[in-house]
């Protein structure tokens, strides 16, 4: 028996036929606005659904993704200002908008990125001005930072001799007037991804501003020196966030290591196994004097002045463990 065909009225109410929509679309729009929905059909079967778009959600806006990060270890020549002045420059390197900070009144990463040059007109150079280090903020002088100066792609304040009276001055200050650093770092999350501060070697109250300031302390530590001031670093962690309650500590970096040595091999196995629960281990960076030596000499970053070097490699798995290291500290800040 040959099926009765179903006229158009006695289609059930909210369907439309793929052959019809053409003519009905104007209908069907204007319907849909009301907050009618329709079923496309196409001959037996529904295809797609025709709704009402009642509320457009709004782009939940995007929080500052800026990460402080503080390389620190009270004992010198543990590395720390290569490896703010390399992981500055890897991160660069990859897109990211970077600022250097040289907390050291040693100015040794001022110095290694060539700043203290004399300009070609003779002038001085802008890094020995009284004004061009954090100290401004740190005396109360000044709310912002100064101006910073660009060198490889990375924006970099600079560190000079007027840098040693602020440890003087922030001596015996309360924790409010401990965070003006961090205050005036935060001002410019919209500028920057990634700031690095290079703290000086030692323990007093530029090192605390500087650590408070950050987010994520990163502590590199040599084979050769071993697990010496480890200890230390709670201890800096807590006092820190008196100032700014965020602060984690992010890893630890092995510099200068060497696989053949039992000791540096004991050294990595102890911060991995028995300090894991303080912070995880970024990759090793080997023991390679001589480019170390030779890239603050030339006053250029590793990947700048031996791009081909295996240093370059290792340097660049340790950005890996720092970013990741940045994505979990936004994780646990994010409201």
């Amino acid at each position: 028996m040959p099926r009765k065909k179903r006229t158009p009225d006695q289609r059930p109410e909210g369907v439309v036929l793929t052959s019809q929509l053409r003519q009905q679309l104007p209908a069907v729009l204007s319907a849909v606005q009301r907050g009618q929905e329709f079923t496309l059909r196409h001959y037996a079967t529904d295809v797609a659904r025709i709704v009402p778009l009642t509320t457009v959600p709004k782009e939940t806006p995007m929080r500052p993704t800026m990460t402080v990060l503080a390389t620190y270890n009270q004992a010198g020549g543990s590395g720390k200002t290569s490896l703010t002045r390399d992981l500055g420059y890897a991160l660069a390197t990859r897109g990211h908008r970077v600022l250097l900070i040289d907390a050291d009144p040693q100015a040794s990463l001022t110095r290694w990125l060539g700043l203290f040059q004399t300009p070609e007109d003779g002038s001085v150079p802008t890094a020995l001005s009284v004004q061009a280090t954090i100290r401004q903020v740190l005396d109360e002088t000044a709310d912002t930072l100064p101006q910073p100066i660009p060198a490889f792609d990375m924006d970099v304040i600079p560190s000079n001799r007027h840098l040693k009276g602020a440890e003087l001055y922030l001596s015996g200050q309360l924790p409010e007037e401990q965070g003006r650093l961090r205050r005036a770092i935060q001002a410019l999350s919209h500028r920057y991804d990634y700031v690095l501060i290079d703290t000086p070697p030692a323990d007093n109250a530029l090192v605390l501003a500087c650590i408070a300031a950050s987010d994520l302390m990163i502590m590199p530590v040599t084979g050769s020196k071993g697990l010496d001031n480890i200890d230390n670093v709670s201890r800096v962690i807590r006092q820190a966030r008196a100032i700014n309650p965020g602060l984690n500590f992010g890893l630890f970096v092995v510099t200068g290591y060497n696989k053949n040595l039992l000791h540096d091999a004991e050294v990595y196995d102890a911060l991995t196994q028995v300090y894991a629960d303080l912070g995880p281990t970024a990759p090793p960076i080997a023991f390679r004097p001589g480019i170390y030596k030779d890239a603050p000499n030339a006053m250029q970053p590793v990947a700048v002045y031996r791009p081909k070097s295996p240093a370059v490699q290792e340097i660049n798995a340790v950005t890996d463990a720092v970013v990741h290291a940045a994505a979990r500290q936004a994780q646990l800040v994010a409201p």
